[in-house]
């Protein structure tokens, strides 16, 4: 990119902040809470199970997938609020973005991506967040279309910086730019405010 980005999104964990939520214990959860509910789920993970018990179409299951939901987003929110942040992002927003809008596009849930951002010192400054369950997931590009249709921006002129081929490939399909969050640099550190 030639010209400064009028708008950089960010993704959250892993980029901006890393988020220690104990998956294993929660794909536990899941699992048995699926198993009283008499849902088989193809797919292990914790959100792929929300989605079978929600897509099940009982109230057992959809009571499940609720309870599951809340407490994903309660184990999130407590690791963000002691996540580490990446300095060094947060030092190249400051003196090479200072003019740029930012938004956030995540798999967290909007109470974690608050919850890091005020962490971060980043609350006032961010714009537009979408999180889980507001827009399909990442490596579809609704999310960042949406964030580009809020802020009136076209994708020439924002940024996606994250840590992963999906976030790349979210940012490729709605022909905005890419920056690897490592080319920015990557600095863990918690952050005393």
């Amino acid at each position: 990119m030639r010209v400064p980005p009028e708008l950089v999104v960010l993704d959250l964990d892993g980029t901006l902040a890393r988020l220690d939520v104990d998956w294993v214990s929660l794909r536990a959860i899941a699992r048995a809470w699926a198993r009283a509910a008499g849902v088989a789920v193809a797919r292990p993970g914790v959100l792929s199970t929300i989605d079978a018990l929600r897509a099940a179409g009982q109230p057992l299951a959809a009571a499940a997938a609720s309870r599951l939901d809340a407490l994903v987003a309660l184990h999130e929110r407590e690791a963000a609020a002691r996540c580490q942040l990446n300095a060094a992002l947060l030092e190249w927003l400051r003196k090479r973005q200072p003019q740029a809008g930012l938004a956030v596009l995540t798999l967290n849930g909007r109470a974690a991506a608050r919850t890091a951002l005020a962490r971060a010192g980043l609350a006032g400054r961010v714009a537009i967040i979408v999180a889980r369950g507001e827009a399909p997931a990442k490596p579809a590009a609704h999310g960042l279309w949406r964030i580009l249709a809020s802020s009136d921006c076209t994708p020439d002129r924002a940024l996606l910086v994250g840590d992963s081929a999906v976030d790349a490939a979210c940012a490729r399909s709605a022909g905005v730019p890419f920056l690897p969050v490592d080319a920015v640099g990557v600095r863990w550190e918690g952050w005393d405010r």
